[in-house]
Parts: C-alpha cells; sequence; structure tokens
C-alpha cells in the first residue's frame, strides 16, 4: 500500500498586501481520509483551501497532488473539485443537467454522462428528481445537488468549502452523517472548512486547528478535544475553564497552565469524592440544552467557570444565587503550553 500523501503542503504562505493570510503550513492529508480544517474567520483555513483548489496562488511553497507539483497548475487541470456554500447551481437547467455538467464540458457522450449523472444522484438520494429545477428544491437537497455534480467527474480529492453553513440545525446534522457515509463508501480524500467545531468532531478522521494563518493543533477529533495544546484551542474547540499558572498554584493547587472541560465536574452535596479538588462558589446562570444543563458558577477564588450536568432523572434544580461545591477531577486537567 502506498503511503504517498493525497495532498502535502510544503512551506505554504499567502499574503495580501501586508497581510499574511497563511504563514509557511506544512501538512500532509492521507488517501481516502475525512479532513477538516477548522478555525475562527480570518485563520487563513479557506485561503489554504483555495490554493489546493488554484483558485489562489501561493506567495511561496508548494502545494502536491499525489506526488504531483501542481501549485501553479490551472484549477481546471487538477483531478480535485469543490463544493461551496451557495451550491452555484444552474437555474435553467434541470437537476439532471446541472449533475452531468462537469462531464459535458469534459466531452462525455450525452448517454453516458446522463447515466452518470443519476448514479450520482442516488448516490445522495436524489432519484426521481432529475426533471426538477434547482428552484423547486429544499436548501438540503440543492445541497445534495451540488455535492453530486462534484462527485460524478470522479476527482481524487473532495474540497468542501463550509458546504453546510446556510442550513438549517436539523438539516445540517442529517447531511453530515450523510456526507460521512458517503466519503466511506467512495473512500476518496475530502477536505472539509469550517468555523464550526461540533461538525469538525462529528465529521473528521483528523482536524487542523488553524489560528492567525498557522495550524496551531494537528490531531484526531478525540486529541484535539480531549488534549487541547493551547488556550486557544481549549476555549475555541468546545468550552473549557482555562487556567493560568498563577490561577492553577491558587485555585487548584496544580502546577502550570492547564484546562478543564465543563463534564469534568460536578456540582456535589455533601462530602465531595476521594481524589477530587473542591471548589466553593455561586451559581451565577443555568442554561438549559435540553439533554444537558450549563451551571456557570463564579469561585469564591475569583474565577467563572462552566459546569455540564446530565439532565437525569436524579438530578436537583440548583438555583441561581445558591451556594455550590464544585468536585474537579485532577486526572482531567490538560496541561497548555
Amino acid at each position: 500500500m502506498s503511503t504517498q500523501p493525497a495532498i502535502r503542503l510544503t512551506g505554504l504562505t499567502k499574503t495580501f498586501g501586508h497581510v499574511n493570510a497563511v504563514n509557511g503550513v506544512n501538512l500532509d492529508i492521507a488517501p481516502g481520509e475525512f479532513f477538516s480544517m477548522l478555525g475562527p474567520s480570518g485563520s487563513g483555513k479557506t485561503t489554504v483551501l483555495r490554493m489546493i483548489a488554484g483558485f489562489e496562488t501561493p506567495t511561496s511553497g508548494t502545494v502536491e497532488l499525489f506526488g504531483n507539483d501542481v501549485t501553479t497548475v490551472a484549477p481546471f487541470d487538477r483531478d480535485v473539485n469543490t463544493v461551496f456554500q451557495d451550491y452555484a447551481l444552474f437555474p435553467h437547467m434541470s437537476v439532471l443537467d446541472n449533475v452531468a455538467y462537469g462531464l459535458r464540458v469534459r466531452g462525455v457522450k450525452t448517454d453516458a454522462r446522463l447515466a452518470a449523472a443519476r448514479e450520482a444522484l442516488a448516490l445522495v438520494r436524489l432519484e426521481g428528481y432529475g426533471d426538477r429545477k434547482p428552484t423547486q428544491l429544499s436548501g438540503g437537497q440543492r445541497q445534495r445537488v451540488a455535492l453530486a455534480r462534484a462527485l460524478v467527474v470522479e476527482p481524487k480529492v473532495l474540497l468542501l468549502d463550509e458546504p453546510l453553513g446556510a442550513l438549517d440545525l436539523k438539516l445540517r446534522e442529517q447531511m453530515q452523517v450523510e456526507l460521512k457515509e458517503i466519503q466511506r463508501r467512495l473512500g476518496i480524500t475530502f477536505i472539509f472548512v469550517t468555523h464550526d467545531q461540533e461538525e469538525a468532531l462529528t465529521l473528521s478522521d483528523r482536524i487542523a486547528v488553524f489560528n492567525e494563518g498557522q495550524i496551531v493543533q494537528l490531531g484526531t477529533a478525540e486529541d484535539v478535544y480531549r488534549r487541547p495544546a493551547s488556550s486557544f484551542v481549549a476555549n475555541f474547540v468546545g468550552t473549557s475553564a482555562v487556567f493560568s499558572a498563577e490561577e492553577a498554584k491558587k485555585i487548584l493547587g496544580h502546577s502550570g497552565a492547564c484546562s478543564i472541560r465543563p463534564e469534568h465536574m460536578d456540582i456535589v452535596s455533601g462530602k465531595t469524592p476521594a481524589g477530587t479538588i473542591a471548589l466553593t462558589g455561586t451559581v451565577a446562570e443555568t442554561i438549559f440544552l435540553g439533554a444537558s444543563t450549563r451551571i456557570i458558577v463564579d469561585l469564591a477564588a475569583g474565577k467563572r467557570i462552566a459546569v455540564l450536568e446530565q439532565n437525569d432523572l436524579n438530578r436537583k434544580h440548583t438555583a441561581l444565587g445558591s451556594s455550590v461545591t464544585v468536585a474537579v477531577h485532577p486526572q482531567f486537567l490538560t496541561p497548555l503550553s
């Protein structure tokens, strides 16, 4: 089995005037990997995706596709395809013709391209929708058409630029599951750009967290969530209580800066469990989240933290302004650089 990466980025930089949008990114993405680039607006993730697609030329560095340097190759000569957030469907064409368009441009004969387009529509569960116009479809259906159009040309790498951002929550969750199923079935490399950390955690084999034009952490979804490398990652990917070195020593008796997730703390009545750190405080807010409740606690030591409790039958209501004891499980304290 070849160990050659599907995508290799080496020393990739991009400047716009005096702004360093991407600053020395080195990255290998494996064949068949569902890889996500996660970060806030302006972090450089979309610019990296555009350089992989060929829509932007790097200021320096190289882009390789399965061992071939494509840094200066035109987008239409790269064996990649892109799905955008705005779908970019042709309103005057039928759904079937929209999906078949890329094959038409490549000179594929009518019968063959329409047959391939029907197969692609079946892949995204839109059999029987080929004669409709895009305006007759829901947002989720239009997104599926855009995905089928990108896949029908059989790219080696599929690039997805926040493709689910315009969908409502239920549709977005449904499309996340379907995207992952399609990627596993086809076995091709998906590179997904998002600022939604839950989306990245749900979909990805690995995640690159971007900030200020650089990758600040690279790892599996579980690695990035459970072992954030910095206070930025701890705060951006999920919610964490982040303690500076001074705060950790004063409040937790811990040496060095660290973070802990809300689900690894408990509000307890009576004696705190053996081996935990007991912190006293006052309930500042409670936020009902359906399956769980987030309880905001102002600690007597002067720091605000959040505790996440599951809404099972045994959970007792915690009143605003009440005094509470928070048990912190020290084995879940994550050191931060």
